[in-house]
């Protein structure tokens, strides 16, 4: 049993919303809305964000007038501030044919996985960090949409894309995650033959021989960011090693 953190009601009037949806797509109770209002006007609310690391219950209970049956709800979350460390990451020549991106991570929580960030140079060679795999394809979506690109342009970039091939996610030294990366050349072509163009001006180009690879945590926490070489390995050579 750990100790109670709050413990408040709140009793809705007639005419009263239970809830409201927010532009941002966040949908929230006016209890909690209540509660955590009251806190930033007297401080004399919960202020929900700002627990302490650790492991948590909300329990939500409810019932609609008196001597009603009362409902309950129970989640269990945990608050975690604490930043993951990327390890170690290899790029390898595989038996079949794969060229793969090894990486290795720790943590005190389980890991979403190990991010790839893409590199963008500008006109004057200045390098900066570009979209994450993910978001490339978002781009290239809204350009389909958009009528900027054709849907087979899409389908290509999709066909080439890096994509997990293997992962093991859990709390200590022994996650993994191992990314086929094999025709990133193609998939960073494409790229620059179709996109970068609309998203950043036709002077800037994305590199293939690098990008930043970022360890990430379900409490959104990241490692520090590493650029990596994405050369594919000399044949029979044992691939680049951080």
């Amino acid at each position: 049993q750990g100790k109670e953190i709050a413990n408040y009601g709140y009793l809705f009037g007639t005419d009263e919303s239970k809830s409201y949806y927010y532009t941002s797509g966040a949908y929230v109770t006016s209890l909690f809305d209540y509660e955590y209002y009251n806190y930033l006007t007297s401080g004399e609310g919960f202020d929900s964000t700002n627990l302490e690391d650790g492991d948590y219950t909300l329990t939500i209970s409810a019932k609609a007038g008196e001597g009603d049956v009362v409902n309950t709800l129970s989640y269990d979350f945990y608050v975690d501030t604490v930043s993951p460390e990327l390890k170690d990451y290899q790029v390898i020549n595989t038996t079949d044919n794969t060229t793969a991106l090894v990486t290795s991570a720790s943590d005190n929580r389980p890991l979403q996985g190990v991010n790839i960030a893409t590199v963008i140079k500008d006109a004057d060679g200045e390098l900066f960090l570009g979209p994450d795999i993910t978001e490339v394809m978002n781009y290239a979506a809204t350009l389909v949409n958009k009528g900027y690109i054709h849907e087979n342009i899409y389908s290509a970039i999709e066909a080439v894309r890096p994509e997990i091939i293997g992962a093991q996610d859990q709390e200590g030294d022994n996650s993994y995650f191992i990314w086929d990366i094999t025709k990133f050349d193609e998939f960073v072509t494409l790229f620059n033959d179709h996109i970068i163009e609309h998203i950043y001006g036709s002077e800037y180009t994305m590199l293939s021989e690098y990008s930043r690879i970022q360890a990430l945590d379900y409490g959104w926490n990241s490692s520090e960011g590493i650029v990596i070489d994405m050369v594919v390995p000399e044949e029979g050579g044992d691939g680049n090693e951080g």
